[in-house]
């Protein structure tokens, strides 16, 4: 892992999402004007969603979604850096722990059991997980 932050190609946010729907919602009823680039007219012969694309997410970007003034109302996420983790999580009421993983194959999965090579396998490469993750 590593650190990120804002314009690191983390998520943003639209901060103010409630007032925004009904604008997005509506966004397809309207064009700007040919004549007049200020200008928006009511269009319903046009079966366009801007910034939507079959199968995929909606993009919001202020080409099609001008009167969002996206440029302001995008919020980052704050920096992030390897280890992060919210207060207390350990506290969590009904969290996993170790002993809710009964499997061999499962405890391996998580880091909780070592490996064993077969004949397929380096037996130096699975020393080298096991020395990682266990510390004995």
């Amino acid at each position: 892992m590593s650190s990120t932050g804002p314009d690191e190609g983390t998520l943003r946010v639209l901060s103010m999402l409630r007032l925004a729907i009904p604008y997005i919602i509506m966004r397809p009823f309207f064009r700007l004007n040919e004549n007049d680039a200020n200008e928006w007219v009511v269009d319903l012969d046009n079966s366009d969603f801007p910034g939507s694309l079959l199968g995929a997410k909606q993009s919001l970007t202020t080409k099609t979604h001008p009167h969002l003034r996206l440029d302001k109302t995008m919020v980052a996420i704050p920096p992030v850096n390897p280890g992060d983790q919210g207060p207390d999580e350990t506290k969590y009421v009904g969290r996993t722990t170790s002993a809710d993983v009964k499997t061999l194959m499962g405890r391996r999965a998580f880091g909780l059991e070592q490996f064993v090579a077969i004949e397929t396998d380096d037996p130096r490469f699975i020393q080298k997980v096991n020395d990682m993750l266990f510390d004995d």
